[in-house]
């Protein structure tokens, strides 16, 4: 059975027990509840954000993130898939609409590139040691469910870049992300003529 004790701040002095490394928040109240009968009632919600990151290492996770008002800042770690962190971010915050940036290192990735004539993604996979020269995208929906939309470029020990539409990525050391929210939403359609889940304005 593993417990974990975190305080939330210096001023306030409560202590959140995480038992069966499992924490679920309380979204009307901004509490805590554990597994069984630990509890933390009012906690400010940006101690909340702040101890966040710490109950998704409980349950097995390791990224960390802190949100700014409308900026998130996070740290994803060793052994950690990209898409899937930017993923559990956007739906812990409930994001709907937003730019993202990283970079970092990764061993393995998938990047694809749309032939148009075609209509069809053309995927190629990458294995070594690469740094990211460029993540960029967006976070938005699709039918009312999360999207993201990002490409990436990563360049080998011999100076080679290789990139396009990212389909997986693997972090190596780690990856530096921010993640700029918009006010709004705009979802996405499939369009039949180009071939590519497009903007719905």
């Amino acid at each position: 059975m593993q417990r974990l004790f975190f305080t939330i701040s210096a001023t306030e002095s409560e202590i959140i027990s995480c038992k069966d490394s499992y924490l679920q928040k309380q979204f009307d109240k901004y509490t805590f509840q554990s597994y069984d009968d630990y509890i933390v009632k009012n906690i400010k919600y940006d101690h909340f954000r702040a101890a966040r990151s710490i109950c998704a290492a409980a349950k097995g996770g390791t990224m960390e993130y802190r949100r700014f008002d409308n900026t998130i800042i996070a740290r994803i770690d060793k052994g950690e898939e990209i898409l899937e962190q930017v993923k559990a971010i956007a739906l812990q915050e409930n994001i709907k609409l937003a730019s993202v940036q990283a970079l970092g290192a990764v061993n393995h990735f998938i990047a694809g590139v749309f032939k148009t004539d075609e209509k069809k993604y053309y995927s190629n996979t990458f294995d070594g040691s690469f740094e990211i020269v460029s993540l960029t995208g967006t976070i938005n929906t699709m039918n009312d469910e999360f999207y993201c939309h990002l490409h990436m470029s990563a360049g080998d020990d011999k100076g080679h870049v290789f990139g396009g539409h990212l389909n997986e990525a693997t972090v190596s050391a780690t990856c530096e992300m921010v993640i700029q929210i918009i006010g709004g939403k705009v979802d996405r359609y499939f369009d039949e003529e180009i071939g590519l889940n497009l903007f719905r304005f």
